[in-house]
Parts: structure tokens; C-alpha cells; sequence
């Protein structure tokens, strides 16, 4: 039972830092993007 919840959050934890590598590459796809521009 605690091994199970203990692979569960570590699972949830991963997809959280995949989810926040995501939400960075945007943020300097962004700010490429108005560098470019400006």
C-alpha cells in the first residue's frame, strides 16, 4: 500500500517537472520571439 502511493506520487511528481520544462521552453520561445520582433 505505501510503496504503491509512494510510486504514485513520484509518478505525479514527474509529470509535474515534465509539465514545468514544457511551460519554460514556451516562456524563451516567447521572449525569443519578442526579441526578434523588437
Amino acid at each position: 500500500m505505501l510503496i504503491e502511493q509512494l510510486q504514485e506520487k513520484n509518478m505525479n511528481s514527474m509529470i509535474g517537472i515534465k509539465d514545468f520544462q514544457k511551460d519554460v521552453e514556451m516562456v524563451w520561445i516567447y521572449f525569443g520571439l519578442m526579441n526578434v520582433k523588437g
